[in-house]
């Protein structure tokens, strides 16, 4: 209680309760009466009694001593919920869905795990990839031309016999219309705030998907990004990858000195072919080359908008001369590549 009782008078206020008392070894020993049977059960109870007659105005107001612990936040959660801050910041609309799904929105329900005792016959399975239930939810907001969602959750992969199955943490957005461009810009900014460097998409195949391509940072996959065959741009994120590369730390970079000479380049290339690839063989030509940017797309033309730039002094046209041949050359004999007689 935080005060010291006499016993003589705790015994006198239990005894006014009706309590049968007996002091025995500096304790109280105590019988309950019969109307008190339901309400006095442990030690304490007795002395919330004591207390209640003592008068709780009567005790010291003091807090309870806490040992302060050394608790340190998981910083996966933090990231967490920056991510869901920055999606709402963009226009996304977060989604919660269950972690069943019918058999529906399995594809094949041999590589889901099957619950034994299911609530209905729409909840049989554990979700393997979180695109299903979202596509779920835009199915029943059809009135909605563009939307905007993401959810974040765990996926269940099977683990073999009588193993309990692997938890995924995952990201998934779904935007509508004709925004695959618009959502691989939103993938840059969130890889930007994270901090994570430089990733590359990679071509891939998917049956669920009529576009697909895998996401990498220093050559781990984290993702897919990529279009499903009713047209919805998706990207597919697993957190736990991802945040491997995450950091706090800012990195400053000075203004340059010396100003740079921009050039654009139209190569013809074969019908299919992605810029993605051919962006990180121009850059890696030489490392004078800042930035490599697609700025037009035209049937079987590219446009790359290539900067070059030194930080110890500017750079003659002699100089940015022998970079474009060596360029042009690459793109000439590894790629097959032509340069447009108009660039």
């Amino acid at each position: 209680m935080g005060v010291k009782v006499d016993l003589e008078e705790s015994q006198n206020i239990l005894e006014s309760l009706g309590f049968k008392t007996k002091m025995k070894n500096n304790t109280i020993e105590a019988v309950v009466p019969h109307w008190r049977n339901n309400d006095i059960e442990i030690p304490e109870d007795l002395v919330e009694e004591i207390a209640r007659i003592y008068g709780y105005h009567n005790l010291p107001n003091v807090l309870p001593p806490i040992t302060s612990l050394n608790f340190q936040k998981d910083s996966t959660f933090e990231w967490e919920d920056k991510i869901k801050d920055c999606l709402k910041h963009w226009g996304f609309t977060e989604t919660s869905s269950y972690s069943m799904v019918g058999k529906n929105l399995t594809s094949n329900p041999q590589d889901h795990l099957k619950i034994t005792n299911p609530l209905t016959d729409d909840l049989v399975y554990l979700r393997t990839s979180l695109i299903p239930s979202l596509l779920e939810v835009i199915a029943k907001n059809k009135t909605e031309t563009e939307i905007k969602i993401f959810e974040m959750a765990n996926i269940y992969l099977p683990q073999g016999k009588d193993k309990l199955p692997q938890e995924i943490m995952e990201l998934t957005l779904v935007w509508g219309g004709d925004n695959y461009l618009k959502l691989k810009g939103i993938l840059e900014a969130l890889i930007n705030e994270l901090g994570t460097g430089q990733f590359e998409i990679e071509p891939s195949g998917c049956l669920n998907l009529n576009k697909y391509a895998k996401i990498t940072i220093k050559g781990k996959c984290f993702g897919i990004i990529g279009e499903t065959k009713d047209g919805y741009n998706v990207l597919e994120i697993e957190l736990p990858v991802l945040l491997e590369f995450a950091t706090q730390t800012k990195k400053y970079t000075p203004l340059p000195k010396y100003p740079p000479i921009i050039e654009d380049f139209s190569f013809v290339v074969p019908a299919q072919t992605l810029a993605g690839p051919i962006i990180e063989k121009i850059r890696k030509t030489d490392e004078l080359i800042k930035s490599v940017k697609l700025i037009d797309s035209y049937e079987n033309t590219k446009t790359f908008r290539i900067t070059y730039q030194s930080e110890s002094q500017n750079l003659t046209d002699k100089e940015v001369g022998v970079i474009r041949k060596k360029i042009i050359k690459k793109m000439d004999l590894k790629h097959n590549f032509s340069l447009n007689s108009s660039s």
